[in-house]
């Protein structure tokens, strides 16, 4: 019998992984993500004037481009402390320190009143929320009538062939996970997206498919930035050390697949964007 599921057990420990990680992120992996920021925000529109809030902020790239793009106030938003002191000190280094405010945050429990922002926007972290439908509601809830929520998720693990594989590897040293469990590719199926915006009462759903290039400038630095990624990290931590080591070198096995002539790792993979919009009406959620 599979132990059973834990949100609470699987929020602390993403919680830690995150926190302890951030840095690390915010040297490796986050660089690679810029890009998806800059895709997301022309997608979605950041009005001028407007108050946006990005859940599951990280090192803040998406919430400086839309202080940049003309956004009043934006609070960026993590569960983990420590994003916050990154963010607080690229706001400052940009010049934008009264625009962007930093709060710890819960997805699903978000401490705003309703209909405070013109935008929500969330960045690769919807996919780990253990209840994902009162996150959605309380995004819902917390934008202003005709507000409009954008995010980024990754596509399937058929989709990205590159990627699964390392994931796998760590399942295959961790054993099953407990069904419920939130997964990298679990927003990823077709229009589910869309059916789950719509269950809660957004409106003006649309969506689009975008590469991501993860790129590395060699084999240390890749192996360094992806034991860096909280979900992996948070998975990693948990093993023995010789469990660690049989995963480091099959994750470096997987890299060396997408080493170029100068050495770079170039890993590739397909990512979801899609928005919707609150009507005005305040739904009753169940």
């Amino acid at each position: 019998m599979s132990t059973p599921f834990d949100p609470v057990k699987f929020k602390s420990a993403q919680k830690r992984a995150w926190t302890d990680c951030a840095e690390g992120w915010h040297g490796g992996m986050a660089a690679s993500l810029v890009p998806v920021s800059q895709r997301l925000i022309a997608y979605v529109g950041i009005p001028h004037g407007s108050r946006v809030l990005d859940i599951a902020c990280g090192d803040g790239s998406l919430s400086l481009m839309a202080a940049q793009e003309g956004a009043s106030e934006v609070v960026a938003a993590d569960v983990a402390p420590t994003m916050g002191t990154i963010v607080e000190r690229r706001a400052e280094k940009a010049g934008l320190k009264k625009r962007i405010t930093f709060r710890e945050t819960d997805i699903e429990n978000l401490p705003f009143e309703e209909k405070t922002f013109d935008v929500v926007l969330c960045q690769f972290g919807l996919m780990f929320s253990p209840t994902r439908k009162k996150a959605l509601q309380e995004i819902y809830r917390v934008l202003k009538p005709q507000g409009k929520f954008g995010a980024a998720v990754w596509c399937t693990a058929q989709e990205n062939p590159a990627v699964a594989p390392m994931h796998q590897i760590l399942v295959n040293h961790t054993g099953s996970l407990p069904q419920g469990t939130p997964s990298l590719f679990g927003c990823g199926e077709p229009k589910l997206m869309q059916t789950e915006l719509q269950s809660v009462g957004f409106r003006e759903y649309q969506e689009t498919k975008i590469d991501v290039v993860f790129q590395h400038d060699g084999a240390l630095a890749a192996w360094t930035a992806w034991r860096n990624n909280g979900p992996f990290a948070a998975a990693f931590a948990a093993l023995t050390p010789e469990a660690q080591k049989e995963v480091e070198h099959q994750v470096r096995e997987v890299h060396a697949k997408y080493k170029d002539d100068q050495g770079k790792i170039e890993i590739p993979a397909k990512a979801l964007l899609f928005t919707g919009k609150r009507g005005f009406e305040t739904l009753a959620f169940s």
